[in-house]
């Protein structure tokens, strides 16, 4: 392996003999460079910034922090560097604290050889995926100026199923970690103006919504985009979280709303919007605005005859197929519904499947830390990488060609 695929790891740790234990359990594993053994948190937070480790191993009961306060400073300051919290036992609501704070991994001093080794490999993978993929705040040279506002930019993505349920939030999230790359901006926006929670699945709280944002739908500028878009860190992705209470949506327009995503857009690559399954006037704005959206359907009868009738709506709105990117997400080969014949009743392909996997997705779910972060290898995360990779040759194919808009003006 070459060089530049070294593991460096930090151990912060003031049991001697768990230090000794972790000082061979660490020599056990290819490609890793050990940097230091510390005792204090003080003393990592004075090397960390030097040394930049991939990893950190860090006990609980340090004598100068708790292990777990220390890792919420570590993953806010440091988010490429994965922590691995180290403790004389594992209580459950110990754990899950941890894990909520951005821990990768919780084990025991006595942990097991293959289980060490599989959670310092895990976190590895992860660190190099958040090297290459994390963004650091806007800043001020990446806005465009006022007079390019309304030049669409980024390929905007709605994710939308008629039959609530379906796991449109969950592949919506995955979906624009997925997009991530060296260059690009990705912003995920949720539309579900009532009961949306692309945030909380996230770990994060927003404070402001698109519901902020629609009162001054024509008085938009780049300081304001600056200052709504929320940064999770860890990913380096930009969320706009759903209203703090459910809107009464007959106040609001789908007009302003997708003048305010269309305005949004400017300064993005890729924009995937989370929408509600009823047909309010914001996701109708959501569907409006996407260059492609994917409509995601399970193996039930109600979900193959609600999607049908939306189709049948869809074509009656006089927009094109073509925009639409069929998806059976909770696939079961098992299922008597196949994919076939799901393509064959809707008369419109179903262009990839992505397996059930419901302990993991609601793992994933109840400690905010999505899939293609916590557990990228899964089938689950593989299978929406790879909806990602088709979503991008697709709206490559489609290009500028004008099309029908509901709300705004033909582009």
């Amino acid at each position: 392996m070459s060089p530049q695929k070294v593991t460096r790891v930090l151990v912060v740790e003031n049991n001697a003999q768990a230090a000794k234990n972790f000082r061979k359990l660490l020599s056990l594993i290819e490609n890793i460079e050990v940097l230091d053994f510390i005792s204090t948190a003080q003393e990592a937070l004075e090397l960390v910034g030097q040394m930049k480790p991939d990893i950190m191993l860090v006990e609980e009961h340090l004598p100068d922090i708790d292990g777990i306060s220390f890792t919420e400073i570590i993953r806010r300051d440091y988010p490429t560097t994965q922590v691995i919290i180290i403790s004389q036992d594992k209580n459950y609501e110990t754990v899950l604290r941890a894990l909520r704070t951005g821990a990768s991994d919780f084990l025991a001093h006595d942990v097991s050889v293959g289980e060490f080794r599989e959670a310092v490999l895990r976190a590895a993978e992860q660190a190099a995926i958040e090297r290459t993929k994390y963004h650091p705040y806007f800043a001020p040279e990446t806005i465009k100026p006022d007079d390019t506002a309304g030049t669409s930019r980024a390929h905007a993505i709605s994710v939308y199923s008629p039959r609530g349920g379906s796991g449109v939030t969950t592949i919506a999230n995955n979906l624009a970690l997925a997009f991530r790359d060296n260059e690009s901006q990705i912003a995920l926006i949720d539309t579900d103006l009532q009961f949306g929670d692309v945030d909380i699945l996230f770990n994060e709280v927003g404070q402001v919504s698109l519901m902020d944002l629609v009162p001054i739908a024509y008085e938009l500028d780049p300081k304001v985009v600056k200052e709504v878009m929320m940064l999770h860190r860890s990913s380096g992705i930009f969320l706009l979280a759903p209203p703090k209470r459910p809107v009464i949506q007959e106040a609001i327009s789908g007009e302003q709303i997708a003048r305010v995503l269309d305005y949004i857009r400017n300064f993005f690559d890729y924009m995937v919007l989370n929408t509600t399954s009823l047909l309010t006037e914001s996701s109708l704005a959501a569907l409006d605005t996407a260059d492609l959206v994917v409509l995601v359907i399970t193996q039930e009868i109600v979900a193959i005859k609600s999607m049908r009738a939306f189709l049948e709506l869809w074509d009656g709105l006089g927009m094109k197929r073509d925009r639409l990117v069929l998806v059976l997400n909770k696939y079961r080969k098992s299922g008597a519904l196949t994919a076939r014949k799901i393509s064959e009743t809707l008369n419109h392909p179903v262009e990839l499947t992505i397996p059930e996997d419901y302990e993991a997705a609601l793992r994933a779910a109840n400690l905010g830390n999505p899939l293609l972060m916590s557990n990228p290898n899964a089938d689950i995360s593989q299978a929406i990488v790879e909806l990602s990779e088709r979503i991008k040759q697709k709206v490559t194919s489609l290009g500028s060609e004008e099309r029908f808009r509901l709300f705004v003006k033909n582009v």
